[in-house]
């Protein structure tokens, strides 16, 4: 494991009379002179009951567990009732469905995970460590599942917590936690930029070095690849911007705000963002807290949408954009960096972080129309990525009304595009049509060339899901998509037209074609480590059914393990749906079990029917 120098974070259990660990060796404390459950089907039933967000029947939880026992439903009973003796309990764990939310009085490391306090010291382990019974398939591909998305969720308790930290100069204490959270996930190139940056902001310059070096070492033994030049910047200490002249003031610092931001406006992005800094440490030579809060949210977002790969320098800045708004009365300010943190959540599947994020940013801008129509966008794409669609599709119509009230129409065609999606997902076609052309008449309108290429990429889906387009036609209007997205030099919008040709290629039996252009999708949509993570699902999806056309069923399994990996971690649950499909249509059959009990919780009719089909 790599050495950063950093101890554990620890934040100790509130008052509970018993605890619940199933996070490493699983262990019930506080019930006196009660046994621990008795054998690992058990422990597995616990788990399984106390991480589900509904109730769950008897006959699905016999299935799950006890489906090889003569008589499935007596040794749930048995097993319920060795539950309710360890946990000191006689009251829970009856009746069907059968459910443990909103029982007080037992406190379980992994919801307080879920919630996403600051974790225990001690809950870095897999879920049911060493205890996972041996003849349950099913069970066995749900607990993988939730182990992936566990520990994205402790991964990012730990990343928000250091984030927090530093914007308030705390940066030994934001040490200590993004040293936590590399040793969770050491492959982690964001987590290991935190790391450097907080131990070179500490004062450790020479440690900072020497993590570069290890995380170098590891990425190519691991990995056969080196990290982007964002960690090596990260350990390196800024020259002092030169800034204003030595006694000037706060309009000095207004005018350099100002042409910054203009600047990187204008495309002229390296240099807006020097200006930026400048003004930043200006800001704080002369002690203004107001200015200082809109330099810092102008320099942290040109990081985030100007500057591929500069995600987490950019939320610690937001970070500290939002401490110093509440510090200067400045709710829209506040509102503005808090949609931004949002905006970087959503991007890398963080939800949790996400929501919190964006729901405070919407309280902070109330009867703001131009603010809250951006904070809707972010939120409603969030929720479409989650597969939460027809709460996505309110919320974004909300921002595009929103937007065009305020007179923002590139955000109303941002948020109309999203609306598109959602319903091209759902196959509401007609739907889905209407809004991806409306927001292709804002863009034109606008001449925002560099959206350009997603309402076209999402027309031409619509055009091979419809089925009416000729092939021809279709693969003419994705080449000029990708040719101008390669102009804009955007990674998303380039994988997205690349992962279009591919899947009709491979539908026109042209594999060769196929496999071509889903390779290109995959290198061009991954070339940054600040990637969209639901766009990188979405290639992955591409690459799925590639493979299984042209029976290649070994690699689509395990192209759709990654898949299924990374869809859990990040919680967009459409994507693990379709990631399991393809892994029992690649010969795993618990695999698509499970697929459709994920899919119930999906707001999607047409997934349902994709399953079902033959």
């Amino acid at each position: 494991m790599l050495e950063s120098g950093a101890s554990r974070a620890s934040v100790e259990p509130g008052p509970m009379s018993v605890q619940v660990r199933l996070l490493g060796t699983p262990a019930i404390t506080g019930v006196e002179d009660s046994p621990q459950p008795r054998g690992r089907k058990s422990w597995a039933l616990l788990a399984r009951i106390a991480l589900s967000s509904r109730a769950l029947g008897r006959d699905e939880l016999g299935r799950l567990l006890f489906s090889q026992a003569a008589d499935p439903a007596a040794t749930l009973r048995w097993s319920l009732a060795d539950l309710r003796r360890s946990l000191g309990r006689s009251d829970l764990l009856k009746g069907d469905p059968v459910t443990l939310r909103d029982v007080e009085g037992i406190d379980f490391d992994v919801r307080r995970v879920d919630a996403g306090d600051t974790p225990l010291s001690d809950v870095d382990g897999e879920l049911l460590a060493g205890t996972e019974p041996d003849d349950c398939p099913e069970f066995s591909t749900w607990l993988t599942v939730e182990r992936h998305r566990l520990r994205a969720r402790l991964e990012d308790t730990l990343r928000n917590a250091a984030h927090r930290r530093a914007a308030t100069g705390d940066w030994r204490g934001a040490l200590e936690l993004a040293g936590r959270a590399v040793r969770l996930n050491p492959l982690d190139e964001p987590l290991q930029e935190l790391l450097v940056r907080c131990l070179a902001m500490s004062g450790d310059r020479r440690g900072a070095e020497a993590q570069v070096e290890r995380c170098t070492q590891l990425f190519r033994e691991e990995l056969g690849c080196t990290p982007s030049a964002s960690l090596r910047l990260a350990a390196g200490r800024r020259a002092q911007p030169g800034g204003a002249p030595p006694g000037a003031g706060r309009s000095a610092v207004s005018s350099l705000l100002q042409a910054g931001q203009a600047a990187v406006d204008a495309g002229a992005v390296d240099a807006g963002i020097d200006t930026l800094r400048r003004a930043l440490a200006d800001a704080k030579r002369i002690a203004d807290t107001e200015l200082g809060a809109r330099c810092a949210l102008a320099l942290g977002g040109a990081l985030v949408h100007a500057l591929r790969g500069r995600d987490e320098e950019g939320s610690t800045l937001l970070h500290e954009a939002v401490v110093l708004a509440r510090r200067g009365d400045q709710p829209l300010v506040a509102a503005g960096a808090l949609r931004e943190l949002g905006y970087v959540d959503v991007q890398s599947g963080r939800r949790r972080q996400a929501t919190r994020h964006l729901e405070e940013a919407e309280q902070l801008a109330a009867g703001d129309d131009q603010a809250l129509a951006s904070i809707l966008g972010v939120r409603g794409m969030g929720l479409s990525d989650f597969g939460c669609y027809g709460d996505a599709i309110g919320v974004l119509q909300e921002s595009v009304d929103r937007a065009l009230a305020a007179k923002r129409p590139r955000q109303a065609a941002w948020s109309g595009a999203l609306i598109g999606r959602a319903h091209c997902l759902r196959q509401e076609y007609d739907a889905a049509v209407e809004h991806v052309e409306r927001a292709l008449q804002l863009v034109d309108a606008e001449r925002w060339t560099a959206f350009a290429p997603y309402p076209q990429a999402l027309r031409a889906e619509l055009a091979v899901l419809g089925g009416r387009t000729p092939t021809d036609e279709i693969m003419e209007s994705l080449q000029g998509t990708f040719a101008l997205a390669c102009q804009v030099a955007d990674p998303c919008w380039e994988g997205m037209a690349a992962r279009g040709m591919a899947v009709v290629s491979s539908r026109a039996g042209d594999h060769a074609l196929a496999s071509r252009w889903i390779g290109e999708a995959q290198t061009r949509c991954n070339r940054v480590i600040d990637r969209y993570v639901w766009m990188q699902a979405y290639v992955m999806d591409g690459r799925c059914e590639v493979l299984l056309n042209e029976g290649r069923t070994d690699e689509a399994a395990q192209a759709a393990a990654e898949m299924a990996e990374l869809s859990a971690r990040t919680e967009q649950r459409e994507h693990l749906v379709r990631a399991l499909a393809y892994q029992g249509r690649s010969g795993e059959p618990t695999a698509l079990v499970q697929a459709r009990a994920v899919a119930r919780e999906v707001d999607n009719a047409a997934l349902q029917q994709w399953l079902d089909a033959p």
